[in-house]
């Protein structure tokens, strides 16, 4: 198949593209490195940043690339700017093949599952960024709401990695079932997860509200103070990919969020290293992979609960070498990038060998 990836997540893309290729796929990537992160492995720039002009200029200019391919898959309804996503996709829709939408988080439909009180406790709670931009009682958020449900309608299939990104599309024929977010596990070094003299705790500061970087870095602290000739706490952010890779190579335990039902990127990413990962591992998020446990620690947003976590895998440090491999072998049944791959093109036949286009 010929494929075409707009937009980056966390290096979601990247992986996907090299998982594609080396399943024997043509796959081109347009992104714009996820901001700060940096992240590489694209054919070109989705757009520049520099001015409404140039933005669109960039776009048109694009636009000779963007078709004769198979599959056309979106990182999430607004891939593009708002106002410009209804008439960019509109182009995408004529010139290819099938319009694969990935939730993959922050889209309206999410915001109205929290919203309807589906969630006990969720990222939302308390960053509102999202929440104003779809809020209807304004003219701008009416717009992107608008330009969000134009987008979703014109997808021929949507498929959601994780369990809350399902939630706002249940009911919709054009569903898929969830699927894991895919690694390049033949480019990250899988090493013992073995204790010197202390043990390394890692909480990467990426968008502290979402994480629950204040919730996670109180019970490093409290940790620390209990145990100050035990531990060391690394907290560092906002790091390029690569020097994000560096630290967490240091560490045997790494704190991801709290907030979340699920995990992302960088949690396969630590798993597939060997670490000992807290994140979002609700059962819910489990049985929507289709499984029914992982060496995953489920963190939620609560300190006493945290802390009693670190405690406690503090106090049995001599199975952290067993618990990091445990995690490898994870990341390679559910997160190589070869058998995501596969996942997905499994999904787009499903739609290109039924016809079944919207």
């Amino acid at each position: 198949m010929k494929v075409l990836l707009l937009g980056e997540y966390s290096s979601f893309h990247k992986y996907l593209k090299e998982g594609l290729i080396k399943n024997g796929h043509h796959v081109r990537l347009y992104s714009n490195g996820d901001g700060w992160k940096k992240i590489g492995a694209r054919d070109g720039r989705l757009y520049d940043t520099a001015s409404s002009g140039r933005m669109i200029k960039s776009i048109l200019k694009n636009y000779r690339d963007y078709k004769g391919y198979d599959v056309v898959q979106l990182i999430s309804p607004m891939t593009f700017p708002s106002v410009l996503s209804p008439a960019v996709v509109s182009y995408l829709k004529k010139h290819n093949g099938i319009l694969s939408l990935a939730a993959a988080g922050g889209d309206y439909a999410l915001l109205k599952s929290y919203l309807n009180g589906k969630f006990d406790y969720y990222v939302y709670d308390a960053y509102h960024n999202t929440q104003n931009f779809y809020n209807d009682k304004t003219i701008k958020g009416r717009v992107h709401i608008w330009c969000d449900t134009s987008v979703v309608k014109k997808a021929d299939i949507i498929i959601p990695g994780l369990y809350e990104y399902a939630l706002g599309y249940k009911g919709s024929s054009r569903l898929y079932n969830c699927i894991p977010y895919p690694v390049n596990m033949d480019h990250i070094i899988y090493k013992e997860n073995c204790v010197s003299s202390k043990v390394v705790f890692f909480h990467g500061i990426n968008n502290e509200k979402i994480a629950g970087t204040k919730i996670i870095c109180a019970a490093l602290e409290k940790l620390k103070e209990k145990y100050p000739s035990d531990t060391e706490i690394i907290i560092d952010g906002h790091l390029p990919f690569e020097k994000y890779l560096e630290v967490l190579g240091r560490a045997n335990v790494v704190a991801d969020q709290c907030m979340r039902y699920g995990y992302g990127i960088n949690a396969c990413i630590s798993l597939a290293m060997g670490k000992i990962v807290l994140s979002g591992a609700r059962k819910e998020t489990l049985n929507a992979f289709g499984l029914q446990s992982s060496p995953l620690i489920c963190a939620q947003p609560d300190e006493r609960k945290l802390f009693r976590q670190f405690e406690k895998i503090l106090s049995e440090k001599d199975k952290i070498p067993q618990m990091g491999a445990e995690s490898y072998r994870y990341a390679r049944e559910v997160h190589d990038y070869r058998k995501v791959a596969e996942k997905y093109e499994q999904a787009w036949l499903s739609v290109l060998n039924k016809g079944n286009r919207v």
